[in-house]
């Protein structure tokens, strides 16, 4: 055997060895400390929605004014017999129908067989993820033909920390990864192999595709046109069984077709704060940029670390030199099949969302769960990269081979970092709110007897009561009413607190009561204020 096999058997060996070794972080990243991060608003949701109760029910049975404990608000957090699958679909369709079933019908049977901790319910998010290895294997094999390209783009979604933090939250974006990559798989190979069972199968993906998440309609959307850009125009017997297929697919998705544009105005509603809020262009851009560098680090880390603006720009700017010159690469020297599909997958998405907030303002570029097809993309590029550099160096010079070895290495240790800190986190960026949750949670439970008052005034109030449920001790006493009430309080709590109420309540409860701040709201509308008695001999006590 001569010197430069040697060196490949090496090289292999090394290979391997980094796989299992990467592969065995990405699972631990997934699985540890499931329970650490706050069970955020739309976490609580999710619960929600599986328990089979629609927000209208929780108002209706716990806003009565009346002093209630942590477990009847828990009572919404954990499905019972009184409540069926049916009833978790219904709770969708009726409130909340911009959400298909797909992920919490599979939740809802699956909290059934193993029960219904935080744990339990966001372990179903980190088991889907797995899926993700083998399929983004084999649609590299796919793309390049290379089972090195796979083994990479193992190595580098195993832990990507854009990856890791979603396969951790109760929600159905894990299994939308999956989706996209089983979709664009079985597309592939029928584009390639042109069999009715492989159409018949891609039928099947687009249907679960769009029962997961509505946006699968703008990466399906990039099927089509790739396949239109392959066949040059022509409609031919290859077209037409992409149109039969992707007719079918959206033939069996008509029925919640349906249930959502019922729904059209509670959507439109409940989706308005993505176009509520001017962002200027720039922000909108350099916010895009930075929801795609979490495909390989997390800049959330600038906070742990202190790092101020430029700090975080210094590392942003390689990342996205890496990512523009990947996606170059792939354009010169890639198949065209490839560079075409990879950049259809990759920015149909952000050119969906930031074009009308540059046009018409708003923020809906603002949030990275709405770019998986995009990060996806991304990695695959950056994938095809390093696999031609790693696969030729056994014919470069020595200090060509030494800087991509150092390039992927710095990628690699960069997205384990973001994971390492990530999962001894309690709070992080997709936890919106999650700040304030913990702060509230801390003070209300140093007090002996604590109330706490909140009014029906603010439609996010109900999903930052119930991710408080998880965190508030048995002791603490919640007292929920409808505006215009004003609470008659028991001179039996030790503290009385505020949270996130009215300025109609504040101000009724200031003719009785002293509103003093205590903690900084984060959010104008989640502000926690002490209550202190002026005159407690004056106020009739309520029964806790």
């Amino acid at each position: 055997m001569d010197s430069k096999s040697v060196e490949k058997v090496s090289h292999r060996g090394w290979l391997l060895f980094l796989v299992i070794a990467i592969l065995a972080m990405g699972i631990f990243f997934r699985f540890s400390n499931l329970d650490r991060k706050i069970y955020w608003h739309d976490e609580a949701y999710t619960s929600l929605r599986i328990s089979g109760y629609t927000t209208a029910e929780f108002f209706e049975q716990v806003y009565t004014g009346s002093s209630i404990g942590i477990e009847k608000l828990q009572k919404y957090q954990n499905p019972s017999s009184d409540k069926d699958i049916i009833d978790t679909v219904k709770s969708l369709a009726i409130e909340d129908a911009q959400h298909p079933p797909f992920y919490y019908i599979i939740l809802r049977l699956w909290i059934g067989w193993f029960g219904s901790s935080v744990t339990i319910i966001r372990s179903l998010s980190a088991v889907i993820s797995l899926l993700a290895f083998p399929c983004v294997y084999w649609l590299c094999l796919e793309l390049f033909g290379s089972s090195l390209s796979g083994w990479i783009a193992i190595i580098l979604l195993a832990v990507s920390p854009f990856q890791i933090v979603y396969a951790q939250e109760a929600r159905e974006y894990s299994l939308w990864a999956v989706t996209i990559l089983v979709a664009s798989l079985v597309f592939l190979k029928a584009v390639r192999l042109k069999t009715k069972s492989y159409w018949s199968i891609y039928a099947a993906t687009v249907a679960m595709s769009l029962y997961t998440f509505l946006f699968s309609f703008f990466f399906l959307i990039g099927h089509g046109a790739y396949i239109i850009a392959i066949e040059k125009l022509r409609f031919n017997r290859t077209v037409r069984a992409y149109l039969l297929a992707s007719f079918v697919g959206f033939l069996a998705f008509v029925p919640w077709f349906l249930v959502v544009i019922k729904g059209t105005s509670q959507i439109s509603r409940t989706t308005s704060w993505m176009g509520s809020q001017e962002t200027p262009p720039l922000n909108s851009i350099k916010v895009l940029a930075q929801n795609i560098s979490l495909t390989f680090f997390d800049l959330y880390l600038g906070q742990h670390f202190k790092l101020d603006g430029s700090g975080l720009d210094l590392l942003l700017l390689p990342l996205l030199i890496l990512i523009g010159y990947s996606f170059y690469f792939l354009y010169n020297k890639g198949p065209r099949s490839a560079w075409l599909f990879v950049v259809l997958l990759t920015w149909i998405i952000p050119l969906a969302l930031i074009l009308p907030d540059l046009l018409l303002g708003g923020r809906r570029s603002a949030w990275p769960r709405f770019i998986f097809p995009c990060s996806l993309g991304i990695l695959l590029a950056v994938t095809y990269l390093f696999t031609i550099q790693i696969s030729s160096i056994y014919a470069a010079s020595s200090w060509r081979r030494r800087i991509w070895q150092i390039a992927i290495t710095l990628l690699i240790s960069g997205e384990v970092l973001s994971c390492a800190v990530h999962v001894q986190a309690q709070d992080w960026w997709n936890k919106y709110g999650g700040q304030l949750i913990l702060e509230t949670a801390y003070v209300v439970n140093q007090s002996s007897q604590p109330l706490l008052i909140s009014d029906s005034s603010d439609g996010n109030t109900m999903g930052s009561l119930l991710s408080l449920s998880h965190l508030l001790e048995p002791k603490v006493k919640v007292q929920l009413i409808v505006e215009p009430s004003v609470p008659i309080i028991s001179s039996n709590f030790s503290n009385i607190f505020l949270y996130q109420a009215s300025e109609a309540t504040k101000q009724k409860l200031k003719n009785d009561y002293e509103i003093t701040p205590l903690i900084e709201p984060v959010y104008e509308s989640g502000a926690l204020y002490q209550l202190n008695r002026k005159n407690e001999a004056s106020k009739p006590a309520a029964s806790s």
